[in-house]
This record gives structure tokens, C-alpha cells and sequence, in this order.
């Protein structure tokens, strides 16, 4: 596949970056001692998580020596890549399981996770028969590790329970908390609420949900998840998520409208205790159904 996307361009560029270090006969806390920055910075340049600035990459290719060309060909990719990525971050393609895996390299850089999801039950708190029928119902695109995925899943929903993992905090529409899964086991919906609970009460969890009769200011029309990083020079990113590809931005003006949706939803929803109550009354409305899903 070329590198053409702004994600590959980045990718590349932080090969490339890589490449020169090692050329170099550097480490990375070597590296990143006589750039003025640290090595975790370094790292994260290299890995793509983060996105340099040109000042860094000049500064890089300073370290490494880097000339003649060889700059000129860096600097060129790096302004490709960069440029793009301030407006229009990344149109995010690939494995189903890839994806996971670049969520979780996020969630270790991350200080702050907010998560506005209006049709399911958010990625990371969901049990294993839920995420398998939710990854597979938005399978558009014909990825097959479905089970890797599921897999990857879990993992990351274990991580985001530890108490060193980023502040989390998930509004969910009480529509999209109650969607039945085509084909489920039976109890697979009670299931799922029991485990949103158990989310819930890890202290740096929090889940709001917005009950049915709610009034909103705007239509809950996309999911979304903003990304505050530990690194104060790196801006916010905002992740969406469609059936066909997840898309990322960066860009001040696209991030604003996502805070301001963001408030207005959570004007609309309910506090965490009483979201709690509603999900607890929601598991006795389930017990006492015929079927028990």
C-alpha cells in the first residue's frame, strides 16, 4: 500500500527518524539529551503516537547529522506529513485488531479520555459477546480477525481499569446502552450492564448516561472520543469512528465544536449515581423478562 494517507505519511516519517538515530550510533535518552527533550518524546515521535513539530525534526536531524539531501528529503516529508495532520489528523485504515492496538498505544500517552457514544456501549467496557457481535456488525470493510480483535478488546478494557491508566470519563444514550445484539447468548444484554457497573466504580471511571426523555440542544448524530495527551505541548485529538474508517482530528476549530457537544451532552445526562440506579434498574427490568436477554 503507498504511503499516501496523512497516518502513513507520520508513520513513515518516524521510521525514517528512527533510521537516522540508529545510523547514528544513538540511544534514545542519547537522542533525546541533545535535542533538550525527553526520551519517552523520542519514543513516541518514533512510534507515531505523538506529532512532531518541524522545530523537532530539524533539531533531530541536527543530532544524527543529517545533511545535504538527505535533510532536504526529511524536511520535505515531515512538512507533508505535519501540515495535514493540523487540520485533517488521519483517516485511520487497517486491520481490525491494528485498530485496537493503536487505541491502546493512545490510552498510555493519554492524561484524560472523554467518550460520547449514542448507539452502544463504549469499546473498552464492553464483555466479550458484546464486542464480538459489535465488531462484527460494523465489519463493513471485510477485516477477518474479528476474534483477535475481541481479543485486543478485552486487553485494553484490563488496562483501562488499573488505577494508573488516564481519567475516562463516558456519556452513553440510554438507546444505545439497551441495543440488543443480533444472536447473542442469552443474558448477553444483563451481562453487559453488569459489567459497564463494574467500570463505573473504579475511581477514575466515570459513566453518564442520558436517559430516553432527555431533551437535548443537538441531535446525538456520531460517537466520538477526545483525547487529552500527558505531553501540555501536544494538542487534543478527537477520534470518529464510521462504518467504513475512523477518522481523527487535530485542528483548534474541529476541536471546539467536539468540546462544545461535548458540554451540551453532558448538561443532558444524568449524574454518575443516579446513571448508576438507571443501569441497576435496567438489570431488574431484564431479570424479570420471560427470556432472560
Amino acid at each position: 500500500m503507498a504511503d499516501d494517507t496523512p497516518l502513513d505519511k507520520r508513520r513513515k516519517l518516524g521510521r525514517e527518524l528512527r533510521r537516522f538515530r540508529q545510523r547514528a550510533g544513538l540511544t534514545g535518552p542519547e537522542l533525546a539529551k541533545a535535542m533538550g527533550t525527553t526520551q519517552s518524546r523520542v519514543s513516541r515521535i518514533e512510534n507515531s503516537v505523538v506529532k512532531p513539530k518541524i522545530s523537532d525534526v530539524r533539531a533531530w536531524a541536527d543530532a544524527t547529522s543529517v545533511t545535504g539531501p538527505e535533510r532536504d528529503q526529511l524536511l520535505k516529508l515531515a512538512e507533508g506529513a505535519l501540515t495535514e495532520l493540523s487540520e485533517w489528523q488521519a483517516v485511520l485504515k487497517g486491520s481490525l485488531a491494528g485498530r485496537q492496538r493503536e487505541l491502546m498505544a493512545t490510552d498510555k500517552v493519554a492524561k484524560e479520555i472523554r467518550h460520547f457514544q449514542p448507539y452502544l456501549v463504549p469499546g473498552p467496557f464492553q464483555s466479550p459477546s458484546y464486542a464480538r457481535a459489535a465488531i462484527t456488525g460494523s465489519n463493513l470493510t471485510g477485516e477477518i480477525d474479528v476474534e483477535q480483535a475481541v481479543a485486543d478488546r478485552m486487553e485494553r478494557g484490563r488496562r483501562i481499569m488499573k488505577a494508573r491508566s488516564p481519567r475516562y470519563d463516558a456519556i452513553l444514550m440510554e438507546a444505545g446502552i439497551r441495543w440488543r445484539p443480533k444472536g447473542c447468548p442469552p443474558g448477553t444484554r444483563r451481562e453487559q450492564w453488569e459489567r459497564l457497573l463494574e467500570f463505573a466504580d473504579s475511581p477514575h471511571i466515570s459513566v453518564r448516561v442520558i436517559p430516553l426523555d432527555a431533551e437535548l440542544v443537538v441531535a446525538p448524530m456520531i460517537g466520538f472520543v477526545m483525547v487529552t495527551l500527558k505531553d501540555p505541548d501536544e494538542p487534543p485529538v478527537v477520534r470518529m469512528e464510521t462504518p467504513a474508517i475512523h477518522m481523527a482530528f487535530s485542528g483548534a476549530d474541529q476541536v471546539a465544536a467536539f468540546e462544545l457537544t461535548w458540554r451540551r451532552m453532558a448538561d443532558a445526562a444524568l449524574n454518575p449515581e443516579d446513571s448508576i440506579r438507571l443501569i441497576r434498574q435496567l438489570i431488574r427490568t431484564e431479570g424479570a423478562s420471560k427470556d432472560g436477554q
